[in-house]
């Protein structure tokens, strides 16, 4: 009887225990490139950056927001040294998959006093407010996938750091 009520109980927290995996390796998503992809938007702030090895192992938890060293502004208004990035929390994300060196294309995000989420379109003309993890002003990256790197470069290989 306690041997089955064990293993139920262990059933029972395996099954509502949280998973996260990215189904395909080409489903991994990096936030740094090597160019400015022709359809980046107009507006989007484009950095040369470089993470150091301490921010790209902070990188690896959800919601993080680690620091980058600014070496140039491509395009965009922006005067400092360093940015704060704020990094993704899916399954897929894998913010350093392409480099620790290279474009940072996105746009900054301020968070609203008292307000818990960004407000965003959906494609029925519905809008809907997003849980904004971070408490204070972050550089948001555009990402890419190994795919569209693929299709967009013609570049099969990718590279952790």
């Amino acid at each position: 009887m306690l041997r089955a009520l064990a293993l139920t109980l262990f059933l029972a927290l395996v099954i509502a225990a949280p998973a996260k995996a990215c189904i395909v390796s080409d489903g991994y998503t990096g936030i740094l490139f090597d160019d400015v992809p022709a359809d980046a938007a107009p507006n989007d702030v484009v950095l040369d950056v470089d993470f150091s090895w301490q921010a790209v192992r902070e990188g690896r938890f959800p919601d993080a927001v680690v620091t980058a060293h600014v070496r140039r502004v491509i395009r965009g208004e922006f005067h400092g040294n360093t940015v704060r990035v704020g990094l993704g929390n899916s399954s897929c994300d894998y913010a350093f998959i392409f480099g620790r060196r290279g474009f940072l294309i996105g746009h900054f995000v301020t968070p609203d006093k008292g307000r818990v989420g960004v407000e965003a379109l959906l494609p029925n003309g519905e809008s809907l407010v997003f849980a904004w993890p971070f408490r204070e002003t972050v550089f948001v990256p555009r990402s890419e996938t190994v795919a569209a790197r693929r299709r967009r470069t013609g570049d099969a290989h990718w590279h952790m750091y």
